[in-house]
């Protein structure tokens, strides 16, 4: 299972998560989704997606929130980290649904 941690901020409209849902739970890909919020920041959903035992966390943003969970997963803040970023060919494939 997957536990995917949308940043809103970075999502245009809502009916974009609602897509990018849709289309996961089309291809039969299923999991938990969470949104950081005053109460709970990446590193705290990163925290408790890995207290619920997931082994796949997905962050749905930008850089800055694949930066928080890979340091996070990593444990550490410095290094390099290499982010393909295909937010704008998921939105693209979510709208041709």
């Amino acid at each position: 299972m997957y536990y995917y941690i949308f940043d809103i901020k970075k999502c245009k409209k809502q009916s974009t998560v609602t897509e990018i849902k849709d289309y996961l739970g089309s291809l039969g890909i299923s999991g938990e989704f969470t949104y950081p919020s005053s109460a709970y920041s990446v590193e705290d959903l990163v925290e408790l997606g890995l207290s619920k035992k997931y082994n796949t966390i997905v962050g749905i943003g930008d850089d800055n929130i694949a930066n928080k969970i890979a340091a996070k997963l990593c444990g550490r803040t410095e290094g390099r980290i290499t982010i393909l970023d295909w937010s704008q060919k998921l939105e693209r494939s979510c709208r041709e649904c």
